[in-house]
């Protein structure tokens, strides 16, 4: 799993061109045009997702995952929250302690143990400011992200920042829109393996959105990031003892791929694929018995593959 969550592109993708932090004084600024009178707040909207894997028999694992996005549009801001759950463990058969003495004939006659495969949270809080608003090409906002969360497969055992730039509306000619963002991300990260430290990154991301139909959509989006600091403290691959990353050294790419299709009034189905690389990946959380001074990276590459039920409110 990769170091580095994709915050900002999950908030970018869940709802559309841009979502919203949740706070309660929005900042004060100059709009370069001048808000529709019939203009109004669109209200509440919120989606809950949710998916399960059980396996039993020859083999025994369970998965679930679970999300929420909830936003409001305010016309000239958008506020927005979104919370993400993924849990994943397995049953893999092991020899008995002591061995048996005779051979095996049974699956009966090894044992059997439990191993988290997977465990990951996340909260983002999102506000945008609109500096141009006419739902035409060159629409602009400002934008403050925050983020707090953990991800034991990617070796996170607490990670928490924020980011702010500008969002601004590329393209959008028919069901195409196009979506373009460049900022600052700062995250502390707590690892597994090792002691905490910071990474201050620049950020530029694209997404795009294509409504096939009324009820279909795709959304695509990829996100990179660089270090602008040097890394005190963080483990710098390939070797396994060296401590400190340079600056602009610690690339990290994003890229996620979705779609959404209705399925019954408010219920949909999702579908999404991420990936995720990053230069200077974590240490990994090796098996114990290994031999003192034991020590690996995790890979520079990973994925994840979802299929969620979505649920509509307001």
């Amino acid at each position: 799993m990769i170091r580095i969550h994709a915050a900002g592109l999950m908030a970018l993708l869940a709802a559309g061109p841009v979502l919203a932090q949740d706070t309660t004084a929005a900042p004060k600024f100059t709009y370069t045009e001048v808000p529709k009178e019939d203009a109004r707040p669109t209200g509440w909207k919120a989606e809950a997702t949710a998916g399960l894997l059980w396996l039993s028999g020859n083999s025994s694992s369970t998965s679930i995952s679970a999300g929420l996005a909830v936003k409001y549009d305010a016309v000239w801001q958008r506020y927005s929250l979104t919370a993400a759950y993924a849990f994943a463990q397995s049953s893999v058969y092991t020899v008995p302690n002591p061995p048996p003495a005779q051979p095996i004939t049974s699956l009966d006659q090894l044992s059997s143990t439990t191993t988290l495969s997977a465990r990951l949270w996340s909260v983002i809080p999102r506000f945008d400011q609109w500096l141009i608003r006419n739902d035409a090409p060159f629409d602009t906002s400002v934008y403050l992200l925050g983020d707090i969360g953990s991800d034991y497969s990617a070796g996170k055992k607490l990670y928490g920042g924020g980011q702010a730039g500008v969002s601004t509306l590329l393209v959008k000619s028919g069901p195409h829109r196009l979506i373009g963002e460049i900022g600052f991300d700062f995250t502390y990260l707590e690892p597994y393996v090792g002691v905490g430290y910071s990474i201050a990154s620049l950020r530029a991301a694209l997404a795009y959105v294509l409504e096939i139909s009324k009820t279909t959509k795709v959304t695509a989006g990829v996100e990179y990031l660089n270090n602008v600091n040097d890394e005190a403290g963080a483990p710098n691959s390939p070797d396994v003892t060296a401590v400190g990353v340079p600056a602009f050294q610690d690339q990290r790419v994003n890229g996620v791929v979705g779609v959404t299709t209705q399925l019954w009034d408010r219920l949909s189905l999702n579908l999404t694929w991420t990936g995720r690389f990053d230069a200077k990946p974590n240490l990994a959380q090796l098996p114990k018995g290994l031999p003192a001074g034991s020590a690996a990276y995790l890979k520079t590459f990973d994925s994840i593959a979802q299929i969620q039920f979505v649920y509509t409110f307001g």
